[in-house]
C-alpha cells in the first residue's frame, strides 16, 4: 500500500485560507436565507409576490458593473443569479408550508383532558 504525499507547506496553507473562506461564505449565505424568510413574510404581510425580475436585474447588473477579480461580469452573474433562485426557492418552500400549516384540514384536533 502506498502512503499519501505529504501536501506541501505553502498548499497546505492555502487550502487552509480557502477552508475559512467556504465557512465565512457558508456562514453569509445562511444569514442571507433568515433575512430572505424576514422579506418573505414582509412579502406575505403586503401580498407581494416572492419574484421581482426587476430588482433581481438591477442587482445582477450592480454586482457585476465593476467584477474586479478572476471571475468574469459572466460568472459573477451566474453565481447571483443561482443564489437568488435557491433564494426564491427558500422563500416559496416556506410560504407554502405556513399555508399548508394554516389550513383547517391540517391542525391538530384540540383534545381536552381532564384532571382527575
Amino acid at each position: 500500500m502506498v502512503s499519501p504525499r505529504p501536501v506541501p507547506a505553502r498548499l497546505r496553507l492555502l487550502r487552509e485560507r480557502l477552508d475559512r473562506l467556504n465557512r465565512d461564505i457558508l456562514q453569509l449565505v445562511q444569514q442571507r436565507g433568515e433575512l430572505m424568510l424576514e422579506v418573505a413574510a414582509v412579502k406575505d404581510e403586503l401580498g407581494l409576490d416572492s419574484y421581482d425580475p426587476r430588482r433581481e436585474a438591477e442587482m445582477v447588473r450592480e454586482l457585476t458593473a465593476s467584477s474586479a477579480g478572476p471571475f468574469s461580469s459572466e460568472e459573477l452573474a451566474a453565481i447571483f443569479r443561482q443564489l437568488f433562485a435557491v433564494s426564491l426557492e427558500l422563500q416559496r418552500r416556506t410560504r407554502t408550508e405556513g399555508a399548508a400549516a394554516e389550513h383547517p384540514s391540517h391542525r391538530q384536533p384540540h383534545i381536552k383532558v381532564s384532571g382527575g
